[in-house]
């Protein structure tokens, strides 16, 4: 079985970040902006929240069965694919274009032998016999690279929970590696279609597949670290100067800022660990509910917010699935606007953590 290491490279400081920094207001700037009459994004979400509060203990099991399931149904894809180096185990994509190969390509292949020669003819049904070849080539190399236990991130996890990310996306790419689909020609591109390990269908082009699959974000973790090492503990800073560097450092992608805060660079833990241990950011939060017209996370309507609705709000902060994020309109979750929201929090808590650091507390050999 492949061993699966954590990623060596971790954030540094940023666990330190806040001490001796109390109730500094407008420590997150993008706060109040999501915070305050933020009911349009959530009115949707709660509307059958009474309900879920009475299913939560039966449902938190279900998901929690179906969470293991995904994870073993990937180790053993997974696994196999890195034995083989990604080559196939089954013959469905060699037949599907041995059959392409065997039919109309070879047909415009002999026909431009003529006589006469047709060079044109001739040139297209060879550049389509290479593609064929290439492709099967490049669909290897990625069955490959998307069987590495160092290159998945961890926000394709599924996360336990009722709502938010349920690990879809990684219970598909188990199937696809176990090669647990069929391949139909849609309008001249292949297509892959099954049921994962949920029982839910699925169809994608390679393309589909490869967007899909959330990489981690090695260069830049490391390039936060360059810039920790840099500033931190230094005097006369300049938080603009800091917070562009910051800014430089984190993915400006929502696949990469997934990466960035679910992955456990931030001195071995993940960007919610830091939420946890954060009582700046709960300071911040109930003085934001100090306006009467917010309403993105008091479900009961008490005008402030308890300790299970603040941690729903930290749930939404790292998960683009989370109920928050679902749009009703469109029928899907508005990744564009979770990532606006959550960049600028990471970018905040980062750059603050820079400003605050002490020379005292820089320990090096912790990192």
């Amino acid at each position: 079985m492949a061993t699966r290491t954590g990623d060596a490279n971790l954030i540094t400081g940023a666990g330190k970040a806040y001490k001796n920094y109390d109730n500094v207001a407008g420590m997150y700037s993008g706060l109040d902006k999501i915070v305050k009459k933020g009911g349009e994004i959530y009115k949707g979400a709660i509307k059958d929240y009474d309900k879920k509060i009475l299913e939560q203990e039966v449902l938190a099991k279900q998901e929690e069965t179906k969470k293991d399931a995904i994870d073993q149904n990937w180790e053993s894809a997974s696994d196999k694919v890195l034995g083989n180096a990604g080559s196939f185990e089954t013959q469905k994509d060699y037949n599907y274009t041995f059959d392409k190969i065997s039919g109309q390509i070879k047909q415009d292949f002999i026909a431009a032998q003529g006589p006469p020669v047709d060079k044109k003819a001739l040139a297209a049904a060879t550049n389509a016999l290479s593609t064929e070849k290439k492709y099967i080539d490049d669909m290897v190399a990625l069955r490959a690279d998307l069987a590495k236990p160092d290159n998945i991130s961890l926000a394709m996890n599924h996360n336990g929970q009722i709502s938010g990310n349920d690990g879809r996306q990684k219970s598909v790419l188990a199937a696809f590696l176990a090669e647990e689909y069929d391949i139909v020609d849609i309008n001249g591109e292949r297509y892959y279609s099954g049921v994962d390990s949920n029982g839910e269908k699925w169809e994608m082009t390679k393309q589909q597949i490869e967007d899909t699959y959330v990489l981690k974000v090695t260069a830049n973790v490391n390039s936060y670290n360059d810039v920790y090492a840099k500033y931190a503990g230094k005097s006369n800073l300049m938080e603009k100067t800091v917070k562009d560097s910051v800014i430089a450092s984190i993915p400006d992608n929502v696949k990469g800022l997934r990466a960035f805060v679910s992955d456990d660079h931030f001195e071995g833990k993940n960007f919610r660990s830091l939420l946890d241990n954060d009582k700046n950011l709960e300071t911040e939060v109930m003085q934001a509910f100090e306006d009467p017209n917010n309403a993105m996370f008091d479900l009961d309507n008490s005008g402030t917010i308890d300790a299970d609705e603040f941690t729903r709000m930290k749930d939404a902060i790292i998960d683009p699935y989370n109920d928050v994020w679902f749009d009703q309109t469109t029928g899907k979750h508005d990744k564009d606007k979770w990532s606006n929201f959550t960049r600028q929090i990471v970018i905040d808590k980062l750059t603050n953590g820079i400003i605050n650091a002490k020379p005292e507390n820089l320990d090096a050999s912790k990192f």
